[in-house]
């Protein structure tokens, strides 16, 4: 008998992670794991920080030159909280 947590957890990541991960990344994203930013390299305060909010910041202002610093500040706090 299959196991139903690991069942769960498979089916999980095959029908809804990895297809999200593989659609994101034909969009142009860059698939980092997770356990690559441990938040002792400072890229986030903790485990649980989903965004990269460095990362974040720098591409908006690169992608939008001519949004202002309050603009993009409102934009980072809406998009993490």
């Amino acid at each position: 008998m299959v196991n139903q947590q690991n069942s769960n957890e498979y089916n999980e990541y095959h029908k809804v992670e990895l297809p999200a991960l593989n659609q994101l990344q034909k969009l142009g994203w860059t698939y980092i794991e997770g356990k690559n930013f441990l938040p002792i390299e400072r890229e986030r305060k903790s485990l649980k920080d989903v965004v990269l909010e460095n990362r974040l910041y720098n591409s908006i202002k690169n992608n939008n030159e001519w949004i202002s610093e309050e603009n993009l500040k409102k934009i980072i706090k809406d998009i993490t909280n």
